[in-house]
């Protein structure tokens, strides 16, 4: 078996720089400011590696692989808002991708995302007093593998901010904010946080910087620790950050929707100054909805027939995949808020409407013991004159609470979806009555996104 590297080795591995010039005089201190400005146009190089190990659960019991990733993205980016001090407004850019690819093996397994075509246009937002940031298609939904193959740590629109507010020396040291470390470096929440740059070095041209530290925080609800080193440059001349290296420990508990880490990883980025792209010229933007909204956000979900998509709330998190079925789980500030599981039926004969009270008792059927009572249920025509048949039931499920076995209180939603030809869809969705309102009405949200294929492309995509 081929022996790792020690963690300090590979540090001072991607870290190693050549000398430039004679440092500044000891005590001497320099401004290091940014002079990014709305319209400049950069170009960026990125490569992700990771290694270490997963951990999840199958059946009740942990299974742990390991896992490998090499993800490389190339693009440019124009910034289009840039407010002078964090809180002062939003920060945008808008980049198109050249090259946006991964390779992620897990155990056996290997997938290859890639960013289609039609999706290489993306813009990006970030209110600078939050920790998340947009980041999606003018041109339509994003996939979830898409969108995780582009939001990796390093985001440009931020490197310039780890730049410190104030004229520094060689040794002194700056801390960086929770929100800043958040939205750089991944985590959902930061409890704790001791992140931190160092002036290193200063010479005519460039001036060098360590960053280290620690936090702790979230991830979709699990508990995350991660360990930082890097280093970035900043150019004198062009003023800008031009090089940003960093290696990355982190240690992950798993849970519902997210497996358990122990890897490292290191990603190195590289910016340069361009002049101008063709696909980010101002009238090839024109038009286009490059700011963000909620529909914007959306994330589109589709089976690999593609015979239907729908299109979902970041929050809900795809758990299970397979030919005949998909289960979601909604995510909110940590907090674990809802379960819902997609399953397409047999089409049945054309205009053969179902029975309202067939389906209830179906769904009594579907959750015996658990069922307490019928709520409400109902039928009506939605905005794509699609027929919806609603049930929603109150009763009791068994549950683990502090080690111990227990009852709660649950209600299940469930919608069957059908259009004239006979295409059926059915959607459960389960969640503590607690959390009701809180969940409001996003059950009809993701019913009504909803859409089946044109029978002649779904067709053709499964070779019929």
């Amino acid at each position: 078996m081929k022996k790792q590297l020690p963690f300090r080795v590979l540090f001072h591995a991607i870290c190693a720089l050549s000398l430039f010039a004679t440092n500044a005089a000891a005590g001497t201190t320099c401004r290091l400011q940014t002079t990014r400005k709305p319209g400049d146009v950069d170009r960026v190089v990125v490569v992700l590696e990771v290694g270490g190990n997963t951990t999840s659960q199958f059946d009740g019991k942990e299974q742990q692989a390991k896992m490998s990733v090499v993800c490389n993205l190339a693009y440019h980016e124009k910034t289009l808002d840039l407010p002078a001090r964090p809180g002062d407004g939003k920060l945008r850019s808008v980049r198109y991708y050249d090259k946006a690819k991964a390779a992620i093996k897990v155990g056996k397994d290997t997938l290859t995302p890639t960013l289609r075509p039609q999706r290489r246009l993306i813009a990006i937002e970030l209110q600078s007093q939050e920790q998340e940031t947009a980041l999606f298609s003018p041109n339509g939904p994003l996939s979830r593998a898409e969108l995780a193959l582009l939001d990796i740590q390093g985001n440009t629109l931020l490197l310039d901010r780890l730049l410190p507010e104030k004229a520094v020396a060689v040794g002194d040291e700056w801390t960086h904010s929770k929100d800043l470390v958040a939205a750089l470096f991944g985590p959902d929440t930061v409890a704790q946080c001791d992140v931190k740059s160092a002036l290193t070095e200063v010479t005519d041209q460039v001036a060098r910087m360590e960053i280290t530290g620690r936090l702790k925080g979230t991830y979709l609800g699990a508990a995350t620790q991660m360990a930082f080193k890097g280093r970035y440059r900043f150019d004198r001349r062009s003023g800008r950050i031009d090089w940003f290296a960093l290696l990355v420990k982190e240690n992950r508990d798993g849970n519902e929707v997210t497996e358990g880490l122990d890897v490292v990883a290191r990603v190195q980025v590289r910016v340069g100054r361009q002049a101008t792209r063709e696909e980010l010229a101002p009238e090839a933007l024109k038009g286009l909805a490059i700011e963000a909204t909620p529909q914007s956000r959306l994330l589109q979900y589709e089976p690999s027939d593609r015979a239907w998509q729908c299109a979902y709330d970041r929050r809900w998190i795809i758990t299970r995949e397979s030919s005949d079925m998909a289960v979601l789980q909604m995510v909110d500030r940590g907090d674990m808020l809802a379960r819902c599981k997609i399953s397409p039926l047999h089409k049945a004969a054309k205009n053969d409407a179902v029975e309202l009270n067939r389906f209830q008792e179906d769904v009594r059927e579907a959750l015996g013991e658990s069922f307490g009572q019928f709520d409400s249920a109902g039928v009506q025509m939605n905005s794509a004159n699609y027929r919806v048949y609603r049930v929603v039931v109150s009763g009791q499920a068994r549950a683990t609470v502090s080690g111990k076995e227990t009852t709660v209180p649950i209600q299940w939603r469930y919608y069957l979806v059908a259009e004239r030809t006979g295409r059926r869809v059915v959607f459960a969705f389960s969640l503590e009555e607690a959390l009701a309102d809180r969940f409001g009405n996003e059950d009809l949200k993701l019913v009504n996104s909803l859409r089946f294929a044109e029978e002649s492309i779904a067709a053709k995509e499964t070779g019929g």
